[in-house]
């Protein structure tokens, strides 16, 4: 299997765990903001229940895949069966596929408080492609996305730097080329 040189490795990883970071701050933050909605809306009852569970439980996650998968595979197989299975559970957020890998938050009705997995952690994480899924999750009282997008993108973290190509990708991307060459190089960024 092709693995990136660590220069390229280490900063596709920093930039992603920065994105995974910024993920997790939003989803705090709107956890923040709504449970103070929830407590200065209603005045304190000497009478008041113990506080419920939160009801959604939020998933950040990702995982880079080698080999590569098919743009067409992507788009024609993995994103609908993702779609249909996170719309049946009521999940909303955003993943995204590429042949790199997947790169997503999703939020989702959570009815197990006690379990640490659900249907949604399970079909993930069991799914043959992303056994060794990354995931970070987290709880919230109310969904806090407004809807369910899975896209099929060029790579699941946009750096906009050269990309690095293996030399059978070169020869399938440009087959007028007349050497061999047989150590990865870096192609511009198509647009």
């Amino acid at each position: 299997f092709f693995q990136y040189p660590p220069e390229i490795a280490n900063k596709h990883t920093s930039i992603l765990l920065s994105h995974l970071l910024g993920s997790v701050l939003h989803i705090i933050i709107s956890c923040i903001k709504n449970y103070n909605k929830e407590n200065m809306s209603s005045p304190p009852s000497s009478s008041s229940s113990p506080p419920q569970p939160p009801s959604y439980r939020v998933l950040a996650l990702y995982k880079f895949i080698s080999p590569h998968l098919k743009k067409d595979y992507l788009q024609s197989t993995l994103r609908p069966q993702i779609e249909s299975f996170l719309r049946s559970v009521h999940a909303r957020g955003t993943i995204i596929l590429a042949c790199e890998g997947i790169n997503g938050t999703i939020c989702y009705p959570y009815h197990y408080p006690e379990e640490e997995e659900d249907e949604v952690f399970d079909f993930l994480t069991n799914h043959e492609l992303f056994h060794e899924l990354r995931l970070r999750r987290s709880k919230s009282n109310n969904q806090i996305f407004h809807r369910l997008k899975v896209k099929v993108k060029e790579e699941i973290v946009t750096i906009g730097d050269d990309v690095i190509v293996t030399p059978a990708e070169k020869e399938e991307d440009e087959e007028t080329q007349e050497e061999s060459v047989t150590t990865p190089f870096f192609l511009p960024k198509k647009k």
